[in-house]
Formats: C-alpha cells, structure tokens, sequence
C-alpha cells in the first residue's frame, strides 16, 4: 500500500467545503486533511502501489474537482515515524 504521496490543493473561493467533500469521495484517496498556509488541503494518496500511473489518476481527478485550482504531488522520501 502507497503511504508516501501526497497532493497539495489549492481552490478558490467557489471551493471550500464541498471540494474538500467532493475529493474525500474519489478513488485512490485516502485521507483529506484541511490545512492553513499556502495550501488549504492535504490529500494522502490511498493506491496499491506509488505507480506514476496511478498517482497521476488520483492527481488528475482531484484537479477535476469543481473549485480546485492549483495541485501540486510529493512523495516523501522516507517513511521514518519523528514523533
């Protein structure tokens, strides 16, 4: 299971909670975490496996989403615990 890809999201004032919802609902997502600062979510990438194939689904479907304006993918490079 892919636990190490993330989408950055970006959306407009027309956004907000339904795109959020809306993302929540799509195959391959895992986790929708609202945040502050230059993004307004987190999206844990949920896939079988990190395939650019796959993530690049999930990336474009969200980038569909009524209201998103800006993604941006990363993927962690390790899966060390800091906490």
């Amino acid at each position: 299971m892919n636990e190490n890809t993330y989408l950055l999201v970006q959306y407009g004032p027309d956004g907000g909670e339904h795109a959020a919802r809306e993302i929540g609902r799509l195959d391959g997502v895992g986790r929708v975490s609202r945040v502050g600062g230059a993004y307004d979510l987190v999206v844990h990438v949920a896939t079988e496996d990190d395939s650019v194939e796959r993530v690049s689904r999930v990336f474009d479907a969200v980038l569909g989403v009524p209201g998103v304006l800006h993604v941006v993918s990363l993927r962690a490079a390790d899966g060390l615990d800091v906490a």
